[in-house]
């Protein structure tokens, strides 16, 4: 997913002329990698847990994930301290 990601913004900036293409090209990207990365969830539910608990430990690994991502955006300030512009625009 996160190769999705770089591919959609770095071409999304360097190659302007081709703004649909490269932004399609990295939502295929997203795209291809969100159902190997939310089906890890039952995946693990139905391998190790019995069938009681599947729903619970789908839920709490679904939500971990959420909150794992948000914790990056919390933390990423933090770890980021000095700015700096480039070509003088802010």
């Amino acid at each position: 997913m996160n190769i999705g990601n770089i591919i959609f913004f770095l071409l999304l900036k360097v190659l302007v002329l081709f703004l649909y293409r490269t932004a399609n090209i990295g939502q295929i990207f997203v795209g291809l990698a969100g159902p190997v990365c939310q089906g890890g969830s039952p995946a693990l539910s139905a391998t190790w847990f019995p069938t009681n608990q599947r729903t619970t430990s789908t839920a709490i690994a679904t939500i971990a994930a959420v909150v794992g991502s948000a914790f990056s955006f919390i933390i990423g300030p933090s770890i980021v301290t000095e700015v700096k512009t480039i070509n003088n625009t802010e």
